[in-house]
């Protein structure tokens, strides 16, 4: 019965915090712009918006983004409602991120309830992105002597999107780009995905290897040498070793060395 009183006791909190006042962020007006292609997008104090051309309306509203509120940030302090001809949304807002950097401000739009939603920008559908007030930098954020290399990736990813793990296998350059292992063609400037199923390959991608430990439709597990053009299958730790009461916490390749970190539980004793 304690338990139920203070769970309840929790959720009519909850809702008075969400039914107080309407937080108003001022520092969110005036022109920002996205510094990779230069759109500019501008908050007036009368609730005007235009958005890079297109103009339309936004108000402060309460959050609905009842999500991040368990989550490592704790509750944003507002969204504003950005009504458009082609598309509506919410952008939720932390005054402590202003506090820390006024002339900065990320786009993550959210729908009515707070799902996240991707945005129409460039003729793309976007998700997140950010952008910087208008006159606190110069040029834009791609040096002169880089090339851009986002061929193939999804229109969500456009101004998002993250790489890691970048590895040569042979002449190929292999990475985890937007949550799925790729390769790049550097004969069509595009990105191939080689798998969506991230999690179940071995990671880092050590020595330009790839290891898939545990493929989803229970087929054996394989390694490619060749950035995921051929494969090869090889057996699962369990079955190359006796492994009595133990499992491999994880797998990977160092060139063409197999290798496992294996656990055993002996009663009180685990190792």
């Amino acid at each position: 019965m304690r338990l139920h009183i203070l769970l309840l006791v929790s959720l009519l909190s909850l809702s008075l915090t969400a039914c107080g006042e309407i937080t108003k962020e001022p520092r969110l007006h005036g022109t920002w712009v996205e510094p990779l292609n230069g759109a500019v997008i501008t908050l007036k104090e009368n609730g005007s918006i235009n958005w890079d051309g297109e103009k339309g309306t936004f108000s402060f509203v309460r959050s609905s983004n009842w999500a991040v509120c368990g989550g490592r940030g704790g509750c944003d302090d507002g969204q504003i409602s950005v009504s458009l001809p082609s598309q509506s949304f919410r952008v939720s807002f932390r005054t402590q991120n202003f506090d820390s950097n006024p002339d900065t401000f990320h786009f993550h739009a959210r729908n009515s309830v707070g799902i996240p939603k991707d945005v129409t920008l460039y003729g793309r559908s976007i998700g997140g992105f950010s952008v910087y007030r208008e006159g606190t930098f110069s040029g834009t954020l791609m040096p002169p002597h880089f090339e851009r290399m986002d061929n193939g990736l999804e229109d969500s990813d456009y101004l998002g999107g993250s790489i890691s793990e970048p590895a040569f296998a042979g002449e190929d350059l292999i990475a985890l780009v937007s949550s799925a292992f790729r390769r790049y063609n550097e004969g069509t400037n595009r990105w191939e995905k080689i798998s969506e199923d991230i999690y179940d390959f071995a990671s880092p991608l050590t020595h330009g290897v790839l290891y898939q430990n545990s493929p989803p439709t229970g087929q054996p597990n394989r390694v490619s040498f060749d950035a995921g053009r051929t494969w090869k299958n090889v057996p699962t730790i369990e079955d190359a070793f006796d492994l009595p009461g133990g499992y491999p916490m994880s797998e990977f390749l160092m060139g063409t060395t197999a290798l496992a970190v294996v656990t055993n539980d002996d009663g009180d004793q685990s190792g």
